[in-house]
Parts: C-alpha cells; structure tokens; sequence
C-alpha cells in the first residue's frame, strides 16, 4: 500500500506540473550559436528544438554610425520599420551595398544573403526569445563582404590650385654630381616613370561605407602636361582609392628641360609641389541590383607647379 501512495503522489505531481507553464516549458535551444556567410547569394539555416518561443530580434550592426535600416514583416501583416519580429515572418534589409532576409517558420530560422558589398566582415545577432519565461538564445552570424562597386563615371570640378605658398612643399627628385676638371655638361634628369604626385581622396561623412567599399578600387585623376599652367584634364592616368595618403607616378607628363652641369658641383633638381584641391561627382553602381548611387569626393593632389635648380660644392 506504500508503494501505491508514492506512485499515486508522483502522478498527481506531473499532472500538476503540466497544469503550470510558468514551470513546463519546452527548450527551443538552437543547433548552432554562431554562423558565417558569403556575401554572395549564401544561405544558412538555423534549426531550434521546439517552436516555442515568441520572438526573434535582429540586435547589431551599427555600421559607421548608422543603424542599418531592418524591415519587420509578420507573416500575413504588412511591412514596417523595426527590429523584432513576432511569431512566424521575416526580418530584411536593403541598402546599396546590402540585402539578405531573415525568415521564420515555426522552429526553423533561415538566413539568405543576396549580397553584403565592401571590405572586412558584417556582423549582427539574431536574439530567438520567449516573452512569457524571458529565456533567450543568441546567434552571432557574420557576412564576409564582397567587391560589388564598379565606378561609372567622375566628374571633376577644380576648387584650388597652387594659391596658398604655404603650402607648397619643396621635393628633391633627382641629384647629379660631376667631379671637378671634367667639361660641363647638359644633363637631362632621368625620369621614365614621371612625377611623383601624392593623392588624398575622401568623402562627405555619411558615405564613408561607400569609400570603405572601393578601397583599393582604381578612379581616373586629373593630371596637367605642363606644370606651368592650370591645364587640367583627364589623360588616362588612375589613382588607388584609399582612406589615408596616397602616392603614385605620373605616367603622361612631359620630359623635364635639361640641366646645366658645372664641374665640381653638385646638381640637385627639386620639384615644388603645391596641393590642388577638386571636389566630384563620383557615380557607383551596384553589379548585383544595378541600383546607382551618387556622392561627392574630394581629390586633394600635390604636382609639381614649378622646378628648382640648386648647386652646391662637392
């Protein structure tokens, strides 16, 4: 008979149990807690142990300053403007250099990335939740971006040119020494690949994802083929973009006047380099939608303006 009232005890304790879902919940623990995706048409899914959790947020991804804008859609409802999803539906972004959908379907998440354009890793959370016992589970998934800019064309606009001596900068480009009894001679300064001109290319603040996404990308620069006049044009000549200072040659530049050379002197040619500054139109399109987009950069350059010919006793 004691053995009978302990099973009848233990009975009546799951039946109560099963009575209270503040107590008998089902885990919904996810199979994976981190993922990483291509940024070029990947998807991943993502499968829980029960459905019985009410809500999924996206939480992160707050790239140079700006929240990217998520799009909820309940299943059945309209779209709008938010970060949490309840019940079945999906969560999704689009901006020129992203796109990729969230989607819920009972115990099942699935992540579709049609594109994430740009350099290094996007990365975001996925936050599954249960607004009844406040157990959450998080998955970290990181997008590795892709190249998906290509430049369509530049439109320069020349703001300065050598106006402030201040700051001109004075370069040695090349020395020349003859020893003393030897004829003069004139001496032409080798320069086969041109002049060294130095590049700062940067952009109103809001696009700076977008500089970030051409990094490395080359974009057509103004160049002039007399250093002595403002004759600015387009020649072909083609500079890295980049976030910092950079440098290149010059390939279409005339040959520089040759040289006097006395004996027993030192002859150094320099270069003085005054800053130009242009701002632009520069249009970008997206090879994957084909959507545009339209900013503004400024290109500072320093090229020669003039040349210097200094001697000094060997």
């Amino acid at each position: 008979m004691r053995y009978m009232r302990f099973i009848t005890i233990l009975l009546l304790t799951f039946l109560l149990c099963a009575c209270n879902s503040d107590i008998f919940v089902e885990d919904f623990t996810p199979d994976v807690t981190e993922l990483t995706m291509k940024g070029d048409g990947a998807s991943r899914t993502i499968r829980f142990r029960s459905d019985d959790w009410s809500q999924l947020t996206f939480a992160g991804a707050d790239i140079h300053g700006t929240d990217l804008p998520t799009v909820v859609t309940p299943a059945g409802g309209s779209p709008m403007q938010g970060k949490t999803l309840t019940g079945d539906g999906t969560i999704s972004l689009h901006t020129t250099l992203n796109d990729f959908t969230v989607t819920r379907r009972g115990d099942v998440v699935t992540v579709d990335v049609n594109y994430a354009i740009g350099n290094g890793v996007l990365m975001f959370w996925l936050v599954a939740s249960s607004d009844e016992t406040y157990d959450r589970h998080e998955i970290m998934v990181g997008i590795e971006r892709v190249g998906g800019l290509e430049i369509v064309d530049v439109d320069y606009n020349l703001m300065t040119w050598g106006t402030d001596e201040n700051k001109a900068e004075d370069r040695l480009l090349t020395a020349y020494g003859l020893s003393a009894g030897n004829e003069p001679v004139l001496w032409t300064p080798p320069l086969p690949s041109g002049i060294l001109s130095f590049y700062n290319i940067r952009t109103i603040t809001q696009d700076e994802e977008y500089i970030s996404a051409l990094e490395g990308e080359e974009i057509p620069v103004p160049t002039r083929t007399n250093p002595y006049y403002s004759d600015w044009e387009l020649r072909g000549e083609t500079a890295g973009i980049s976030s910092s200072m950079s440098y290149t040659y010059l390939l279409h530049y005339p040959p520089i006047t040759p040289v006097n050379v006395e004996p027993g002197m030192l002859t150094q040619l320099y270069a003085r380099m005054v800053p130009t500054v242009f701002d632009a139109r520069l249009r970008v399109r997206n090879k994957y939608s084909g959507e545009e987009h339209e900013m503004i950069i400024w290109l500072t350059i320093e090229q020669p303006d003039s040349y210097e010919v200094r001697y000094d006793e060997l």
